[in-house]
This record gives C-alpha cells, structure tokens and sequence, in this order.
C-alpha cells in the first residue's frame, strides 16, 4: 500500500467514529444542500458520501455481464481486479474539486470567493500544483492515467471548458493555482484514505497502469456520467442522516452506498440479470405476437447470434412485418444474454409514438411475468411516458405518476425522465435523433453511447438519399463492430450500394466502399432480404403483392385543381391523403379544400370540429392531438375511419400503420414515393369503395415537361434542387422518366416484386452517371455538385463525430461550444419559452415553441437573444415577434408573417 503523510487507512478499519469531527456541520466539507422550503434550513451531504454514492454506482454497473463483454471486445480480454478498481477509484474522485474555498462558500450567497468545482482542477496543468498533488495522489503518474483523468473530470457532460487551451487566459492561469489552499489540500489528504479503504486492491501493484485503450476511457467517460446522474439522485442516494440513511459519523458511507447503488440500478432498469430467462424458453411467434409469423418473420430466427455484436439489414415492403422481425430478434438476443436493453430508433416523433404502443402490447406477450420489471419508455421529448403512464412535469427534474401509488414502480421510470437518460430504460421507443446524440460531440453524448452499447439497437427507414444521415448511421454500425454491439436496420427501399457500404463497415473494411456492387448485381439480389456481414437469408414471396395504378397530374403548383383532384374521389366515399413536400404548399391545399367543402366539413380532417392538416410544425402538444387523430380515423384499428381527405407532408409518409384508398402526392424520389405508397391499401381487410378496388396514386409533376425545371429556382419551391430536401435532381429525373414509363406502359407496378428494380433504376450511381451524360452540361455539373455536396457532408459529419478510436480529449470529445451540433445537417432549429401561456387553436396550453432554423435570420452562436414578445392574440391562435421576424400560430401550425 501507498503511504501517505496522513494514512487514517488503519483508523477507518478500526474506529470509523474517531474521524467523525471532520464532518460536523460548522466545517463539513459538502458536495451537496438544499434549503429546506419551510424552516429555511440548509441541509447538507457530505462530499465523501456523494463521491462513494457515485462510486458505488459505477462499480455496479462496470461489472454487469453486458458491460464486461463490450470491455472484453475492446481490449480483446477481461479486465483484471486491479484495473477495475482503479476505474473506481478514478470514478470517485470526480468531484474533487469541490473541497476548495471558492466552491465550499456557496452555501453563503454573500461568501467570497465563489467558482465552480472544475475550474480549479485546471491548475493540474501547473508543474507545482501537479508536484503537490502526486504527493497526495502518487497513483496518478503511476498508472499511466491522463486520458482517464480527462475523462473523470469531464462527467457533466462536456470536455472542461477550462482545460481546453483555447480558453486558457492568463487571468485563468493567473488564479486557479491560488484557489487551493492548505484546507483544501488537507481534505484530499483525507479523501485519499477513503479511497484506500473503499479499494485497497487497486493500490496493490504500482508497476500495473491501466490499458492505454481509447474505446475503454470512452466508454468509462460514459459509464460514470451514468453514475454521477443516478448516484445524485436522493430518491435512491439520500442525505446523510436522512430517511434512514446512517450519519456520516456512524459508519463509513461506502457500506450505505454499495447496497444503494445495487437496489438502484435494478430498480432503474440497467441490471435486468435477476430476470433473464434462458434462450432455450423462447416462446412461439405466435405467443409473443397474436399471430401466425409471415415468411420474413420466420427467417428471423436463422440470423446467426454471436458474442461478437452483429448487423443485421431487414428489407421489405411496407406491412410484411419488419418491426416484429425486430422485436422477435431482441427477444432471442435477451434471452441469449446477448444485450440487456432495446433502442427502436424511428426517424419521426409521430412513428415513435404509434410504435410505442405496439412495443408496450410485445412486453406483454414475450415477458408475461416480467413487465413491471421492464418499463417501456417513449424516448420523445415533450413526452414523459412508461408502457401506459403519462407523468407530469414539475418543478426541476420532479415528475408526478399520476394513479401510481408504489414507490418502487415509480422509481422505475427514472430514465423516462429526462431525454438524456432515455437510452438507460430496458426499453425505448423513440427518434434516430437520441442515437445519432450518443456519436455526436454533443453534452452527455458518452452518456448515451453507454447506455446504447447494452442495447440491440434498431433503425427504422434506412435509406440512401442523405450523405449526413448515411455517414453518421455508419458511425453506429462501426461503434457497434467495436464494442461487440448489436444493430439492426430495417428498410423498404435500401439501395444494394448503401447495403454494402453497412456491411463493409460493419466487416472492418477500412475502405467501405470495397466492393461496391454494379447496378447489374444489385438488380440480381432478392427482395425482401434480411442480410447480415456473412450471409444473406431469402424469405421468399411475402404474400402482400398488389398492383399499384400510377397517374401523373402536371398541376403542381395549382392547389386549387389538386384539391378538386381529390375531392372528386373523397366524395365518392374514398379515405384520401395529400402528402405535399413543403408545409406552404400543403397549408394552400387544405384553404383550397376547404373552399370546395365549405358545406360539407366533415369530409376534411379536423380535431374537436377544427379544421386543421397534419405537419411538424405544431406545438408539442398540439402535434400530440394531431397524431392522436389520425390513428384514430386512418389507423389499423380506426374507430372514426369515414371518407375524407387529409393533407399532410412527410409526416405521413414514414413508419405510420394507416390506411388510404387513395394517395395524392408531389413527385419526389422513388425510394420516397415508395414509402408513401406503403400507406396505400396498406390493409388487406379494409372494404374498398368501388372508385378505390384498385390502389391508385396521383403523382403531382411539374407543368412543363422540362428537365431542366428542376435546375431552376421555382423547383426549389418544391424541394428540389440545393439546400432542399431532395437535392439530388437527378434522381428526381430518374424517377420521373420511370413514372412516364409505367403510365405509358401498363399502367401499374407489382409491389413489392417491382421494389428493388425501381429503386435501383432511379438512386444506383451508374444510372445517374449515365442520365447527366444524356442530358448535357448542365447535368454533369449537377453531377459534379452532388459528389462533392456529398463528400462535404460526409466531412462534416466526420468532423462532429466522437472516435472512440481516439484518445479521450478535447480533439475528439464535446466542447461545451459543440452544444449546438446537429443530428440532421442544417438542422439547427431553436425552442422558445414564452413568458405566459398561450391557448391554443385546439384549447391546449402552449408555454414553448421551436421555430425552424431556416425561418431565423443569421447570427452568431455567442449572440444574445431577445426573448418572444406577443403581438396579437385572437380567437384561435396568437402572433408574436422574434430576432425581428413576426410569427403567426393558428389551426395551420407556425408560419412566418411578413410585417404590414
């Protein structure tokens, strides 16, 4: 063992009491207080206490059977008591900067000085500080530790602010050298010999450093982020002295805090060991589901289950049950002790929200015995939801449980609430956005990817049109080959380029673009497929072929004939959608509705009698009501379905179990026209009116049968073309041409046996290559655009990534200034809180709002912002200014209001 100048190692083991006068209340060194609201008074919990809290924490959760394979798959071996211990021991001094004056006098408003507990550790970059604390802590230039230490101190979330060089001002340097003093350094005396006692075998061997791998520093990063969020929370880790909780001159706090921290991280969700249940009980299909599995469903469970992680690529067209291949491959996964927990990533919050249900009604079914012990979370922020409970929001981070009168089943919605614990649930439905935050530099992202590393994570709606998206989607599957994860995607409409490119990530291909397949071979792969890095399983006819009849309707840009369009087929007693690729033009085709139903409103879709339309910009509880409705009148066990039209963007278009008999929509890529014809006749059972036997989709085109419309700036109207949604125009062509070949031919595709033809015809690079060569100059410029637009957003995506094969620090982490890094590249969208409420159109509350980045005008990211200012309320909306633009919120959602 070390020995310290003061080692009260001995008297710990002996007479704990003796130290006790340390940590009476006049000089108690606290991590924590709160005034209590009645007497005024403040109660405190000692520094020590919190440090073992948050070390028992992680202690717990480093040694759970998932956690030990990932570390065992990052360092290709176990690691030993010792290296465990000294992660623990790190894990604990995380907040040692607290024992300073300047931190320990804001319990005093008026005390001076005042900082917080991380500027101070800045001074370990000062030769005569770091001389003074080696003599304190020796291990830490023994165990070869810097990134550990960098990542020990960066536990709120971000890199130290004031370790990054850029930051490091002379006034900076100047002061925090002089911010410890003699107490302080007596404190970390005392401190050391807790750490002795708490893990004497990690002071066992000086000559043993912890492994110099960057994968484990991350992940530890991550792990104690974990802790330090549930070893502060006082509903598990309760004041000294308090509600049963032993006085710390009582007995040594580690006792208390290691049978906390395993009740904790049970009741959390995290340790699920207590009930996992052999591969061997796997029930049928048909028990876990309600019925008999399709042949896509049953090939599932010949993907091949490896200790070593896996990718696993589900295609199939919309409705041949890709999500309960998911659902039934985690269920074997569980129980084969492969991963503890489920991350269903879908790239809407209204498909999460839908899916949620389904996942709540799977846990029923598969874990019968077991569902209070596995909460289903929907990962969605506004939404503060467990299986079939919704909690309200108090103050702070305080949910209320409504109707929930045990404790304990309460505590198990810990990682509901807040989105940064949402992947810490056994269970969560939820947006890409929270799994793309686990591989960003974004705060708390090594908290996500700690959390996700346990789970079988799944991606709903993977496809080829976005480079950002694509290049970060990749990010998962390399941290999963990593860490031994598990991933599944899940597409209608892959391209076989975009499938191999996964796989050859996932197989360690240094060049994932090595073996990339000509059009010819991708034409030749079977469809639906389930592929993994070794093998490729074909299930064979799906049995959900329909014939879909194509029109083209060259009226794009007139509402008006478009809303007679449908019109015409609602009033003979059809459900039709609208789905318009810009919110302008859907809110002009719904006013242009509901001229031609002024007499007739039932036949447009409102909420309560209120005419509105279906898109993303509504407030969060608005879109709530919206979402809400349509499953109602248009979902598979719709009990409000009657003739109507909806009109809607690509809101509808994506992971939505509902229902048309008829579908309008702008052109726009086949991979996503497919998917919104996945809402067409969707549902076999449904009765068709007359008019509607057969599915039939009118594809809104451009007036002028002009290619080179799509290069000019009124296609951008549409969202084609730079800076929009659908850049790429080839593909736009493409999928236009094949269009005009289908209605000039016979008339229809067979789905799904037409699918993989017709996304590779219009997204497979030789065909666009081929099309800007017919199609002159200004296409090959449109071609040279896009690989380089291309490559940028790879580049950029590249650039805010976190490498987990890099060295824990400020080059490879989050900066507190990364907050603002997006998960979908020009994404950079802002919530506003107004100062009182609003009611809205469909007599909700509205307190906050987020306003689109592109609607904002340019400013610097440090610029301060005005706060929302109120203009004008009417009967059902309101107006208000911000940053100098004027915004209008009624029954059509937020637009932005030229001021008159």
């Amino acid at each position: 063992m070390v020995h310290l100048e003061y080692n009260y190692f001995l008297i710990i083991e002996k007479n704990f009491n003796k130290i006790r006068g340390i940590f009476l209340p006049d000089n108690i060194i606290w991590a924590k207080f709160y005034t209590n609201s009645c007497s005024g008074e403040k109660i405190f919990h000692p520094l020590v206490a919190h440090l073992a809290d948050v070390a028992a924490v992680f202690e717990y959760i480093i040694s759970l059977p998932t956690i030990q394979k990932r570390i065992h798959c990052l360092l290709k071996r176990a690691l030993t008591p010792i290296e465990k211990s000294r992660l623990c021991v790190f894990a604990a001094i995380h907040d040692i900067g607290k024992v300073t004056l300047g931190f320990q006098n804001k319990k005093d408003h008026d005390a001076r000085p005042q900082h917080g507990h991380i500027l101070p550790l800045s001074a370990l970059f000062e030769e005569e500080f770091c001389k003074k604390i080696l003599k304190i802590f020796p291990w830490l230039d023994m165990w070869g530790s810097e990134s550990y230490l960098f990542a020990t101190f960066s536990h709120h979330g971000t890199y130290p602010a004031s370790f990054n060089e850029a930051s490091d001002n002379l006034l900076i340097s100047s002061k925090r050298a002089s911010m410890w003093d003699e107490n302080a350094f007596s404190e970390l005396y005392k401190l050391a010999n807790f750490l002795q006692a708490w893990y004497p075998l990690a002071f066992a061997q000086d000559d043993v450093s912890l492994p110099e791998n960057p994968g484990l520093t991350h992940l530890f990063a991550g792990i104690l982020q974990i802790a330090d969020w549930l070893g502060s929370d006082t509903r598990f880790f309760s004041y000294c002295g308090l509600n049963g909780r032993p006085s710390i001159s009582c007995e040594d706090p580690m006792i208390f805090a290691r049978k906390a921290a395993q009740k904790a991280v049970k009741t959390i969700g995290i340790d699920v060991e207590r009930i996992k249940i052999d591969e061997k009980d796997l029930p049928q299909f048909q028990e876990e589901f309600g019925f008999s599995p399709y042949p896509i469903q049953t090939l599932i469970d010949k993907a091949p289950l490896s200790q070593r992680g896996g990718l696993v690529i589900v295609e199939g067209e919309t409705g041949t049950g890709k999500t309960e291949c998911a659902l039934r491959y985690f269920s074997r996964l569980f129980r084969a002790g492969l991963v503890d927990s489920l991350y269903f990533a879908n790239p809407l919050r209204f498909a999460a929200t839908e899916l949620h249900y389904r996942v709540v009604e799977f846990v029923k079914r598969s874990f019968i015995n077991h569902q209070k012990d596995l909460p289903t979370v929907l990962a969605v922020p506004g939404y503060i939801k467990v299986d079939e409970k919704e909690g309200v929001r108090l103050s702070g981070y305080e949910v209320l449980w409504p109707d929930i009168d045990d404790k304990r089943y309460m505590l198990r919605n810990w990682a509901s609430e807040h989105p940064k614990r949402f992947l810490c649930a056994p269970l969560a439905v939820g947006t890409i956005d929270q799994a793309f935050l686990s591989i960003l530099r974004t705060p708390h992202a090594h908290l996500r990817s700690a959390a996700l590393c346990r789970s079988l994570l799944v991606i709903d709606e993977v496809h080829s049109s976005d480079a950002y998206m694509s290049r970060l989607t990749e990010s998962l599957v390399d941290l999963s080959r990593r860490i031994g994860g598990h991933i599944l995607l899940m597409s209608a409409t892959l391209g076989g380029t975009t499938r191999q490119r996964y796989i050859n990530v996932m197989s360690g291909h240094k060049n994932k673009w090595k073996e990339r397949l000509s059009l010819e071979e991708c034409l030749k792969k079977d469809y639906p497929l389930i592929s993994t890095d070794k093998y490729f399983f074909n299930p064979g006819p799906s049995g959900f072929e329909k014939k879909v009849y194509f029109e083209t309707f060259p009226h794009q840009s007139s509402p008006d004939l478009i809303a007679q369009k449908a019109a015409e087929i609602a009033k003979k007693g059809a459900s039709v959608a609208i789905i318009r690729n810009t919110v302008s033009e859907a809110v002009k085709t719904q006013k242009a509705l509901e001229e031609i139903f002024k007499k007739n409103e039932k036949l447009l879709f409102s909420i309560n009698g209120i005419l509105t339309l279906h898109h993303s910009r509504f407030a969060p509880f608005d879109r709530k009501l919206l979402d809400l409705e349509i499953m109602k009148r248009f979902g598979k066990n719709a009990c409000n379905r009657r003739p109507g039209v909806v009109v809607g963007t690509q809101t509808l278009e994506q992971s939505l179990d509902v229902d048309f008999d008829y579908l309008v929509t702008d052109l726009c890529p086949m991979d996503v026209l497919l998917q919104r014809i996945g809402r067409l006749h969707r549902h076999k059972d449904r009765v068709r009116p007359k008019s509607c036997r057969d599915a039939r989709c009118c594809v809104l085109v451009p007036e002028k049968r002009d290619p080179c419309y799509l290069l000019t700036n009124d296609a951008k109207h549409h969202q084609y073309g730079i800076d929009r949604a659908y850049e790429d125009q080839r593909v736009i062509e493409a999928t236009w041409r094949q269009l005009e070949s289908i209605v000039n031919g016979e008339g229809f595709v067979r789905i799904p046996l037409d699918n993989r033809k017709l996304v590779e015809l219009t997204t497979h690079p030789e065909v666009l290559e081929k099309l800007a060569g017919e199609l002159g100059q200004k296409w090959d410029k449109v071609s040279a655009r896009v690989v380089g637009r291309r490559l940028a957003d790879g580049q950029e995506a590249d650039q805010s990534i976190i490498s987990w094969n890099k060295v824990f620090g400020e080059e490879s982490v989050a900066l507190v200034k990364d907050a603002r890094i997006a998960t979908r590249l020009g994404i950079n969208d802002e919530i506003i809180e107004f100062e009182s409420k609003f009611r809205s159109p469909f007599k909700t509350t509205i307190e906050k709002i987020v306003i689109p980045g592109w609607m904002l005008p340019r400013r610097e990211d440090n610029e301060n912002l005005e706060k929302p200012k109120e203009t004008k309320v009417f009967e059902g909306g309101f107006c208000f200014s911000y940053c100098g633009r004027v915004f209008l919120y009624d029954r059509l959602g937020l637009r932005r209001e030229e001021i008159e």
